[in-house]
């Protein structure tokens, strides 16, 4: 459930494979089958070292210095990825909520507050998804049965009726976008009860998000259409069409609360995994202390990735699909290989 709620995190609301257009929703389907391939690759080698940190594992597969070097990059992905997620937050306040407050001021308060769930632990993140993510499949639900009256099936043709060239760079989009972030599960399936056998619950978390972003995708083909492509947030501008009566009206507010709820968690996911990464990088027994000055330290790149929010969405779509692919398949990949090369890891 956390890992489902870590990748619907920000992707609820950015809609992937939105650059197929009309079959974004197909363009996910085959970013899963991408994406499958860069779980069983990480899963492999999670398995390959059952409850072995990842920052020992690198150590063992490339040596004490190599494996310093790797994990350096490697905890680097994840502060860099935890600053897009809280950049997601102060565009979308900024721009549809919280006009007028500082985008500091967001930043800061989901920063300190993820901070206060991380030093409880993964289990207390784990359990509030529990409470969370339940939460936003009703909202979910509610949403797209709402705006199935207003639904118009001719949105969605031509059936592929994008290029080819398109819908497979838009798939593999999607497969590094939300799919592929998976990868920083490395860090906590080592405390899974059975780590031996970490596919079979990354792959169900794999299934079940993805078929939330399909649905998510038709529905705001089915609502918005062509037009979906205009807005930044097409998630909040379908939900925001919605009028039963001119009664329920101006229910977009759900996507707020699931945005805030779900990217709360995947942001304390993330700020989990850096903090415990850092802290085996360092010797320090416990990762805690490192918590607060990584949040504020990810909080300050937040505010200075881009200049702007098209700047942003400039990146997620052209650069991001290649900056990200070292980290999801590379490094996982390549580690297998070595080890098993190597035979690693050797029995004493």
């Amino acid at each position: 459930m956390l890992l489902i709620s870590y990748l619907l995190g920000t992707a609820l609301l950015f809609s992937p494979g939105g650059e197929a257009g009309h079959d974004s929703w197909i363009a996910i389907m085959i970013g899963m089958v991408e994406a499958a391939g860069f779980v069983f690759a990480y899963t492999a080698l999670a398995a390959r070292f059952p409850g072995r940190p990842l920052t020992e594992i690198f150590s063992l597969v490339y040596g004490k210095i190599g494996g310093k070097v790797v994990s350096f990059l490697f905890i680097w992905y994840i502060i860099h990825l935890g600053s897009f997620v809280l950049s997601d937050f102060s565009y979308f306040f900024n721009t549809l909520i919280l006009i007028e407050t500082p985008a500091v001021v967001i930043v800061l308060s989901i920063a300190l507050v993820s901070v206060y769930a991380t030093r409880h632990g993964l289990e207390v993140l784990a359990r509030c998804s529990q409470v969370l993510l339940p939460m936003a499949g009703v909202f979910f639900t509610v949403t797209f049965l709402l705006l199935l009256k207003d639904f118009r099936l001719e949105f969605f043709q031509p059936v592929l009726g994008v290029s080819a060239k398109r819908l497979l760079f838009s798939a593999h989009s999607a497969a590094v976008f939300p799919f592929g972030e998976s990868v920083v599960f490395l860090f906590a399936l080592p405390y899974l009860v059975n780590p031996r056998k970490p596919g079979k619950p990354v792959f169900y978390g794999l299934l079940i998000s993805g078929f939330f972003l399909v649905v998510n995708a038709v529905r705001n083909t089915g609502a918005l259409g062509s037009m979906q492509d205009i807005f930044f947030f097409p998630s909040f501008q379908a939900v925001r069409d919605i009028n039963v009566g001119r009664i329920l009206t101006r229910v977009e507010i759900i996507i707020a609360v699931n945005f805030l709820s779900l990217g709360f968690l995947k942001f304390a996911v993330l700020l989990y995994g850096a903090a415990i990464g850092a802290a085996e990088l360092l010797g320090l027994r416990d990762y805690r202390v490192l918590s607060y000055p990584l949040a504020i330290f990810i909080a300050l790149i937040s505010l200075h990735n881009f200049h702007g929010i098209h700047e942003s969405f400039e990146f997620l779509a052209k650069v991001y699909p290649y900056y990200a692919l070292p980290f999801q398949i590379g490094i996982p990949l390549l580690t297998l290989v070595i080890a098993l090369a190597r035979k690693l890891p050797r029995e004493v």
